[in-house]
């Protein structure tokens, strides 16, 4: 007897089917280490643009500004008619938000040298120092 073969059995229907979810679950993973990383790096980047705007702000008003005019007491810093604070995680200007995601708001004026350093939320930091001199 001769049997007519047309057609998948039903043992290589659950084989394919089986390899079928086994690469749809490998992909999916991939794809979502993908997205996990983008989306830490990009939370990462907006914190780390934050700290240089804020960075950008303050040395630009205080390059402009005789050194007089600029003092730090109690947690702010006046720069001229600007003033500058760490209020939660927020720095605050004037006091309106400028930027978001800092944990800490250093600053220093010694011997005629303003050193500011700023630490956000994911522990990364960044300063800088200005001299004062005119």
């Amino acid at each position: 007897m001769r049997r007519n073969k047309k057609g998948f059995t039903l043992i290589e229907t659950i084989i394919v089917l089986s390899l079928v979810a086994v690469v749809s679950l490998l992909m999916f993973s991939f794809f979502g280490q993908g997205f996990n990383l983008y989306t830490t790096e990009t939370k990462s980047a907006d914190e780390q643009m934050n700290m240089r705007q804020v960075l950008s702000d303050i040395t630009n008003k205080a390059r402009i500004t005789a050194p007089d005019l600029i003092t730090y007491e109690l947690g702010v810093l006046n720069v001229d008619d600007y003033s500058y604070t760490l209020s939660g995680e927020q720095i605050i200007k004037n006091g309106a938000f400028l930027a978001s995601g800092i944990s800490e708001f250093n600053v220093s004026i010694a011997n005629g040298v303003l050193e500011i350093g700023l630490v956000n939320t994911a522990n990364n930091s960044l300063s800088t120092s200005l001299s004062l001199a005119q």
